[in-house]
């Protein structure tokens, strides 16, 4: 719990630096609090990702499901 914790503010922080930098960030989530992840459907995407891949970290993992969730 304390990873995806660390991953999500993570994330957010890269986000919001993105914006900052007038670059268009990686992903476009709703503002926090308003969207709703459900942890069966990260799972779901986890469970997708290549046999050779799925060494990656949780937080590239993430990023690639947020990045499908909610494109720009």
């Amino acid at each position: 719990m304390a990873e995806m914790d660390k991953v999500t503010n993570g994330y957010r922080a890269d986000i919001e630096a993105a914006r900052a930098a007038g670059k268009t960030p990686a992903s476009c989530p709703p503002p926090k609090g308003k969207g709703k992840l459900n942890g069966k459907e990260f799972l779901a995407h986890l469970k997708t990702i290549p046999v050779a891949r799925q060494n990656m970290e949780v937080k590239t993992a993430f990023h690639g499901f947020m990045k499908k969730k909610y494109p720009c």
